[in-house]
């Protein structure tokens, strides 16, 4: 990475980045279905059968499931980020002359450059796929919602 700015970062990152947002998704989903369904089967008057709880307890598990997965991803991506990163700003602080080095204060530059790292670690891991997931899912509960009833729909936008 030549240029260390925030969008070639995130052009460098943005298939790990993609990943953690699909996979969040698909988790609130997972979660999400399982009232739903019980609704959708309580309010037909069903009766709730055997298929009924096993796809229920299916959604929630792959639920689970997908949360262990973004936990591997994120700790996968959390050691590739952060060993990168690091690398490439202790190659800058190297290249410093002693007088700005010096001046700098090395303990607290050595201090800076891991919080820097773990900031933008929190960034894209955490804060980007977060607001993007939320995003996504919010977009489809407002469609979904104006398919049902406009009236609602309008009283969620505001």
């Amino acid at each position: 990475m030549k240029n260390n700015s925030l969008n070639s970062m995130l052009k460098s990152n943005k298939n790990i980045i993609m990943q953690l947002v699909i996979l969040g998704v698909i988790s609130s989903v997972c979660i999400l279905i399982s009232p739903i369904l019980l609704n959708f089967y309580l309010s037909k008057g069903s009766d709730i059968d055997y298929s009924i709880v096993m796809l229920i307890i299916g959604c929630m598990v792959s639920a689970y499931v997908i949360q262990l997965l973004i936990v591997y991803v994120k700790n996968r991506f959390a050691v590739s980020f952060k060993v990168k990163q690091s690398k490439l700003l202790y190659d800058k602080v190297f290249k410093l002359t002693y007088d700005k080095y010096i001046d700098l204060q090395p303990s607290y530059l050595v201090e800076r450059i891991q919080m820097c790292v773990i900031t933008l670690y929190n960034l894209f891991a955490e804060g980007l796929t977060t607001i993007i997931a939320n995003i996504v899912i919010i977009s489809f509960s407002l469609i979904f919602c104006f398919t049902i009833n406009k009236v609602i729909f309008l009283l969620l936008l505001i």
